[in-house]
């Protein structure tokens, strides 16, 4: 028996995939993480959206938004999921051309993610970063500045670093300078780097990360 995909919505009227035709041809490509995500999340939560759609004269159906979950949908179906018929919400329409201004209007981004706005958001829904960081892909957000500033527990560089001595651009670093490395991440793998480096610190009689770093890269140097 094939798996079947839960529809979670309801629309002015259903579809067969197969009667749904796509009207924006190559505008957008759906890249594997991206797949990979989207899947995940109709998996997990079950189509969850009505897909957008202009008809024409001949009562052919065109998709005007959900390109990609229609594309993953397709793919989930050569995967040997079964499809049942699609929900769909009618968008008016003069002419084709006005249908393709319609896709347009859809898939163009006008406002912009706030970091403190999402910040609380999720707090407000009790999401967890991960939750968002491997589910979502954020348009134009950058996720590890967010990471950094919200959910990150490194402590700031010294006042005392200045640009020109905590940057390396050779093998070489000048006597007496100071350097630093920075390691990204997620807060979730953070209690367990912490744990493990406390260990391998006290084998290797390493009083803090510094120490530690160094003495593991001589220790691989010297295999």
């Amino acid at each position: 028996m094939k798996k079947q995909i839960v529809i979670a919505c309801k629309g002015a009227s259903t579809a067969d995939i197969e009667d749904l035709h796509e009207l924006q041809d190559d505008l957008k490509e759906l890249p594997e993480a991206g797949y990979e995500m989207l899947k995940d999340q109709i998996l997990s939560t079950g189509f969850a959206f009505p897909i957008l759609v202009w008809q024409d004269s001949k009562k052919k159906l065109w998709v005007v938004g959900g390109h990609q979950r229609k594309r993953t949908l397709q793919r989930l179906k050569s995967e040997g999921f079964f499809v049942p018929k699609l929900p769909i919400t009618f968008v008016e329409a003069a002419n084709a051309k006005e249908a393709k201004r319609r896709v347009l209007q859809d898939v163009a981004q006008y406002g912009k993610i706030n970091a403190q706005g999402l910040y609380d958001f999720m707090d407000g829904a009790k999401f967890k970063y991960e939750d968002v960081y491997s589910s979502f892909k954020l348009p134009d957000f950058d996720m590890g500045s967010f990471e950094t500033e919200f959910f990150s527990d490194l402590s700031p560089a010294p006042k005392a670093l200045s640009d020109t001595n905590d940057k390396v651009t050779s093998g070489e670093v000048p006597a007496g300078s100071v350097t630093k490395i920075i390691l990204f991440y997620s807060v979730s793998e953070y209690p367990e780097i912490v744990k493990m480096a406390a260990e391998v610190g006290k084998k290797l009689n390493c009083s803090n990360l510094s120490q530690l770093f160094s003495a593991l890269l001589k220790k691989e140097s010297n295999k």
